[in-house]
This record gives structure tokens, sequence and C-alpha cells, in this order.
């Protein structure tokens, strides 16, 4: 998910602009959320918004250099 997705999706919420920073930061320096393409302007799945703090959950995934042979893999809730 691109960060304005992300923005638009969580407006209801009025995150503070260090989140988006974040998440805009790790996004960018993810090797699988780099390669991945951005969702066609028309996805089949609608989006879902919430209005209230801690109503809906995130679920990604992300990966950390260990060493130049291995990465250590990780899921986000």
């Amino acid at each position: 998910m691109s960060t304005e997705q992300f923005k638009r999706r969580t407006s209801a919420l009025k995150l503070p602009k260090e989140i988006y920073d974040k998440f805009d930061q790790i996004t960018k320096s993810c090797d699988a959320c780099s390669k991945a393409k951005i969702a066609p302007s028309k996805a089949k799945v609608s989006g879902i918004r919430s209005e209230v703090f801690g109503e809906l959950t995130f679920i990604d995934h992300g990966e950390v250099s260990i060493n130049p042979q291995s990465k250590l893999q990780f899921l986000l809730l």
C-alpha cells in the first residue's frame, strides 16, 4: 500500500504526521514493498475505513537484512 493510500484509509483516525513519515520511510526501504506494483485504480476489494482507533487491524509483512546472506522476515499485526 502506498503512503497516499494509507493516508486516505486512516484519515478519520487523525494520526500524527510522524506516523505517516515513518510508514513512508519503512515502505521505501523494504525490498518487497519497493518491488510491489501499485494496485489498479478500481480494485476488486473496497477500502476499509475506521473512525475509532483500534477498530481496524492492519496486517503487513517486513524484512530486515541480518547479513549479506540472510534476511529476517516478519509479520506485522
